[in-house]
C-alpha cells in the first residue's frame, strides 16, 4: 500500500496554515511598522484565495496601489518585472 494516495476521498482540502501566513507577515517591513502582505493563490478547487494583513492603513493603500499597477501593466502587455527595476 502506498504511503500517499492522491485519489483518497478522505483527504481534507488543503489550506495554508494561519501560522505560516502570519510568519510571512512578520518577515515583511520593519520591527514595528511598514509590515504588510497580500497573497493571492488558487486553491485545489480552482477558486482564488486572497489573504491580506497590514500593520496600518498607509501600508494597505500602498500595497493596493502596487497591485493596481501590476494588473494595469499586465493588461497592457508591457511585461511585468518583479521586483521592478529601479531604472525609470
Amino acid at each position: 500500500m502506498p504511503l500517499f494516495d492522491a485519489n483518497n476521498e478522505d483527504l481534507s482540502p488543503f489550506t495554508l496554515p494561519e501560522s505560516t501566513l502570519l510568519q510571512l507577515f512578520e518577515l515583511t517591513g520593519g520591527v514595528d511598522s511598514h509590515k504588510g502582505i497580500i497573497l493571492a493563490y488558487v486553491n485545489e478547487d480552482g477558486a482564488p484565495v486572497i489573504f491580506s494583513k497590514t500593520a496600518n492603513q498607509i501600508v494597505e493603500m500602498g500595497l493596493h496601489r502596487a497591485l493596481e499597477q501590476f494588473v494595469s501593466e499586465a493588461k497592457v502587455g508591457t511585461g511585468i518585472e518583479f521586483p521592478p527595476s529601479s531604472e525609470e
